[in-house]
């Protein structure tokens, strides 16, 4: 398959701003042939352009080659990440798989909260029980997985850790690790020095001279609560192959391998913002019944109907969490807010929603031209760590980075990435399967009969994945040396197992 030439993979929002930049190039013959009014008027027209980038048409932000070619990949990433379908046309099946079709379906039960114990050490530090419960060889293990260096690693392995730990609370740990650094660092490396054969070894390092982000001194957090809450999210989480405990884990820690990165420069307000936006890494996808927000839609279900079809599932995470935490219904001893101002409390409340909505795959294309647009301004340009300065920006680009670590499974090596591959496209064919009892047409990507599973990691990674990582790559200059090359030759791999089959597929033609 020929891929588009790089100006093709532009939208019309990008290529209408560029049109502009050319315009008014200083010393340009545009330029000079302009009347003040008509460079104002330009100069305005670009400005309006740039802050209303989040809410002009779906449409214009759009890569004008996804348009232009109407082929079934095409077309579900047009679903997918701009929520866009093309004209009706009743003889395309595309079509008629996204029609409304009106299925009551209720959510599964969620499981019951467990109340969760942690341990008091006599070194005035604690680990959580689900830690102490492990034994002596995996607890050692986990204290080098969970290391500050490791844990912001990109090429961390998630699955090593949910491999440890036998498959048993993977985003309690982890996050409890990101969150309660280094504290939660410092007392793993005082408890192994307990077990047998190990008590003559090094002193660990003291806990003032440790890297973390001291969430727990700087908001007086109360240790048993954070647990608390970490564990009645956990249990909130369904086992579905793919949008479960161990993804969730799994976006959290890439999140923060982004801010250590140098991501966490524009968290003016810091610590409050990255305990906000790592905060929705946690979050961001509790209770996912394993069914997407075009299934919900077209079914009708009880969630769409109660959140008005309107990023269904986003809003759904966002209530679940915080009705741990606020409402009639807290859970006092899971208030990890407790402790924080009520100006504080909305602060971060505002921002938790406003990053897991942009966690939304329709809004991906719109978001990403967003931030281009930001990185436009003459000053960002030079110096993008000066777009911290203002309150809207800031939050922009920290509810970006949680989109993108959201969707970074094809920016791994490809041993990781190949295995997230699999379990999404499993949670993909489960819902084909589900629409395929209940009679209705089988969504894109969800027929595990004729999806490609190599074609559809090349369309991900050449609309989707690279192009936003490249901008991410502009605000954080490490991504684009660290990040980017891995992207790029995962897309080769990809390409090269398209080749192949294909060439199998001749094959078995030829063969009959």
């Amino acid at each position: 398959m020929d891929y588009p030439p790089d100006w093709e993979q532009r939208s019309a929002w990008e290529d209408g701003l560029e049109v502009i930049d050319s315009l008014l190039m200083p010393g340009s013959a545009t330029a000079a042939a302009m009347s003040d009014r008509q460079r104002n008027g330009l100069n305005r027209l670009k400005s309006m352009l740039l802050s209303g980038g989040g809410s002009e048409s779906m449409f214009n932000h759009i890569p004008l080659a996804l348009l232009a070619e109407e082929n079934a990949s095409n077309d579900v990433l047009l679903s997918v990440f701009a929520g866009y379908s093309r004209p009706e046309d009743p003889g395309r099946s595309f079509k008629q798989i996204i029609a409304a079709h009106k299925v009551a379906k209720k959510l599964r039960v969620m499981a019951s909260n467990r109340r969760l114990r942690h341990l008091t050490s006599s070194f005035g530090t604690f680990l959580p029980a689900q830690w102490m419960q492990l034994d002596h060889a995996a607890q050692l293990k986990l204290r080098d997985l969970l290391a500050w260096e490791n844990l912001s690693r990109w090429d961390f392995d998630m699955f090593e850790v949910d491999k440890v730990v036998k498959g048993k609370h993977t985003l309690v740990l982890v996050a409890w690790a990101i969150l309660a650094s280094p504290q939660a660092q410092y007392a793993m490396d005082l408890a192994c020095q307990e077990i047998p054969n190990h008590r003559n070894g090094p002193a660990p390092t003291s806990l003032a001279d440790r890297k973390g982000y001291r969430f727990i001194d700087q908001f007086g957090i109360e240790a048993e609560s954070l647990l608390e809450f970490l564990q009645a999210i956990e249990n909130r989480y369904v086992d579905t192959p793919y949008h479960n405990k161990v993804h969730a884990a799994d976006v959290t820690q890439s999140l923060h391998s982004i801010l250590q990165m140098g991501g966490e420069k524009y968290a003016s307000e810091k610590p409050l913002e990255l305990f906000a936006v790592l905060l929705a890494s946690v979050i961001h996808d509790v209770g996912h019944p394993g069914t997407n927000n075009l299934y919900h839609v077209n079914a009708k279900s009880d969630i769409a109907i109660r959140y008005n079809d309107l990023s269904v599932l986003e809003n759904m995470h966002i209530a679940t969490a915080f009705e741990i935490i606020m409402g009639t219904n807290r859970e006092e001893k899971a208030d990890i807010l407790a402790s924080f101002t009520e100006e504080q409390k909305n602060s971060i409340r505002s921002l938790v929603i406003k990053a897991v909505l942009a966690t939304d795959m329709t809004k991906h294309f719109s978001k990403k031209n967003l931030i281009k647009g930001l990185l436009l301004n003459k000053v960002a340009a030079e110096d993008p760590t000066s777009l911290a300065k203002d309150d809207l920006s800031r939050h922009e680009i920290l509810s970006f980075m949680l989109h993108l670590a959201d969707i970074s499974n094809p920016a791994k090596i490809i041993q990781t990435g190949s295995q997230w591959t699999d379990r999404v496209l499993e949670e993909f064919f489960l819902q084909g399967d589900k629409e395929s009892g209940l009679g209705l047409p089988i969504s894109p990507l969800c027929d595990r009969k004729t999806t490609s599973r190599p074609q559809s990691q090349i369309g991900f990674i050449t609309f989707i994945v690279l192009p936003a990582y490249e901008v991410l790559g502009q605000l954080v200059p490490r991504v684009s040396t660290e990040v980017v090359p891995i992207i790029t030759d995962n897309l080769k791999y990809w390409k090269e197992q398209k080749r192949l089959e294909t060439e199998a597929e001749n094959d078995d033609t030829d063969g009959t």
